[in-house]
């Protein structure tokens, strides 16, 4: 692993950060993979990951400087690149099975915060993109490499996610403080197969779009400096990443999971209630009831590909999985 921080004073309001981060690891061996058995042999002579690369740039500003729209000010724009690969073989095989993914990312955002009185208000927006490269081969022992299936679409894939969000609290007396907040978000996700003839998709291409809101309040009530009540009423939300949409793989060589294009986001509503009182001695006790209820939840179910239950995957008969709502 490897860290760098620059910190630079602009002036006295405004200062410049700079971070890098670079880490690479050996290969990994998948030990559970390794002792799989098959008629009473070690089904697996190789099962492991490649070195996992990743490298991270960010640099963020940070201003303090009281005008009309805001008295602080941050600024934060990221740059990743993350690889990995699996590779595997069969004793009975003659071939090495090897998956390479890169994921380069792009993340910026604003976010700005400014007292109105006795009120603090912040908000900000922002935006990340995730661009997918799914590689694979399969190996033979003198070195040549022959087709091999993607764990991703091989026609590539791009995620994208933009927000924006603001919250404000407002102190109603010395002992009641009460938080609204609220975040809209646009995800958008595309993918493409090229490969149409090894599973035979009813598609070339998944396009899933979403549209999201969230809201939240908070209510803080300060019964004495030693203890103090809180409520909270807020919803969630999470969409379909390309683990969910898009994947083709196998856990645990009984089921495949293949991909489906019509997953919807799952929908959350919370509550939080709680305490937290100082005793003797400066000892805390707290105490937090919360309950979750989830809509449209993601759950991997049976199903089938062109009316078959199973497909064959990487030289084995397998039962049709897929993540539903």
């Amino acid at each position: 692993d490897f860290i760098h921080k620059t910190l630079i004073k602009l002036n006295k309001m405004t200062d410049l950060i700079f971070n890098t981060q670079y880490s690479t690891s050996s290969e990994i061996n998948r030990f559970d993979k390794l002792n799989d058995m098959s008629e009473g042999k070690q089904k697996y002579s190789d099962w492991y990951y490649g070195p996992q690369n990743r490298f991270l740039q960010m640099v963020k500003l940070n201003s303090i400087k009281p005008n009309l729209f805001y008295d602080k000010l941050q600024t934060v724009f990221t740059f990743q690149k993350v690889s990995e690969s699996r590779h595997n073989k069969k004793y009975i095989d003659n071939f090495m099975s090897n998956r390479f993914e890169n994921v380069d990312i792009y993340d910026a955002s604003i976010n700005l915060s400014k007292l109105i009185m006795s009120s603090q208000l912040s908000y900000g927006f922002g935006g990340r993109k995730q661009i997918i490269y799914s590689l694979a081969n399969t190996e033979t022992i003198s070195g040549e490499h022959l087709y091999n299936t993607t764990r991703y679409p091989d026609g590539g894939s791009d995620v994208g996610d933009f927000f924006i969000y603001s919250q404000i609290s407002f102190p109603i007396s010395d002992k009641l403080e009460l938080y609204l907040g609220g975040r809209l978000n646009y995800n958008e996700l595309n993918a493409l197969f090229t490969d149409s003839q090894t599973y035979n998709f009813p598609f070339s291409e998944i396009k899933n779009k979403n549209n999201s809101v969230i809201s939240a309040a908070l209510i803080n009530y300060k019964i004495s400096p030693d203890f103090i009540l809180n409520a909270s009423v807020y919803s969630g939300f999470r969409n379909p990443n390309l683990d969910d949409v898009g994947k083709v793989f196998s856990k645990n060589d009984n089921y495949v999971i293949i991909p489906n294009l019509n997953l919807n986001p799952e929908k959350s509503k919370n509550i939080d209630l709680g305490f937290k009182s100082t005793l003797v001695n400066n000892v805390q006790i707290c105490f937090q009831f919360f309950n979750t209820t989830i809509n449209n939840a993601i759950s991997r179910e049976n199903g089938v590909l062109n009316g078959q239950d199973s497909i064959l995957y990487d030289g084995e008969m397998m039962k049709v999985q897929m993540n539903k709502n």
